[in-house]
C-alpha cells in the first residue's frame, strides 16, 4: 500500500468508526426521546397494523375497510388493526374532552366501548349476536349522579333499571314488542 492510498483509506476508516460509535450512542441514550405527530406499522406484507397519531381519521361504516387518513385536528388516536386491514380496536382522545375505546369483531363490528362525554357523562356499552338475535346492553352514568342499565333484545328494549339523585329508583321489564309488563315502584302496567 503506497503512502497516498493510506492518506485517503486512513481518514475514511476513522470517520466511519466516529459515525458508527456515535449512532450507537444515540440509539442506546436513556432518556431518549422520538417525537412525530403520527406512527403507522404494518406487517412484513405490508398490511396496516396500527396507527398512533394527531389528526387520524379512520371512520367509516361498518364492514368497510378504514384507511388510515390523517385530517385537520387535534384529535388522538391509537388504533390496532386484524390482518385484513379491519379495525379491532381503537383509543381515541378529541380537544372537546371526549374520550373512549371500541373493541371490534372481525368484521369491524364494534362489540364492547367505553365512552365518556365533554361533560362527564360515561357509558359502557356490549352488543353481540348476528342478525335478528342482535342482543345489546348500555350502562351509563350522569354528571348529576343519575344513572340507567338496559338490556335490548332484536333492538327493542326488554329491561331499564334507573337511579336518580332526586327520583326513586325504577325497574321497568318489557315484552319482545317493547311494551312495558311490570314496573317498579309502580303497578303493573296493563
Amino acid at each position: 500500500m503506497h503512502n497516498s492510498d493510506r492518506a485517503v483509506i486512513y481518514p475514511a476508516i476513522l470517520a466511519l468508526g466516529i459515525l458508527t460509535v456515535g449512532r450507537q450512542e444515540t440509539r442506546s441514550a436513556p432518556g431518549g426521546t422520538v417525537e412525530a405527530e403520527r406512527f403507522v406499522v404494518r406487517d412484513a406484507q405490508g398490511r396496516l397494523r396500527a396507527v398512533l397519531g394527531l389528526g387520524v381519521n379512520l371512520h367509516a361504516e361498518p364492514g368497510h375497510r378504514l384507511e388510515a387518513a390523517p385530517r385537520a385536528g387535534d384529535d388522538v388516536g391509537l388504533f390496532l388493526f386484524g390482518n385484513e386491514e379491519k379495525t379491532r380496536v381503537w383509543l381515541f382522545a378529541d380537544p372537546s374532552g371526549e374520550t373512549g375505546f371500541v373493541l371490534a369483531d372481525q368484521e369491524w363490528k364494534a362489540r364492547a366501548q367505553v365512552h365518556v362525554e365533554e361533560e362527564g357523562s360515561a357509558s359502557l356499552s356490549m352488543r353481540g349476536g348476528a342478525g335478528d338475535g342482535l342482543a345489546f346492553g348500555r350502562l351509563s352514568v350522569q354528571p348529576d349522579g343519575a344513572a340507567e342499565f338496559s338490556l335490548d333484545a332484536k333492538g327493542v328494549r326488554r329491561v331499564e333499571v334507573v337511579t336518580s339523585p332526586v327520583w326513586p329508583p325504577r325497574i321497568v321489564l318489557f315484552d319482545p314488542k317493547g311494551k312495558a309488563l311490570f314496573t317498579a315502584p309502580g303497578s303493573t302496567a296493563r
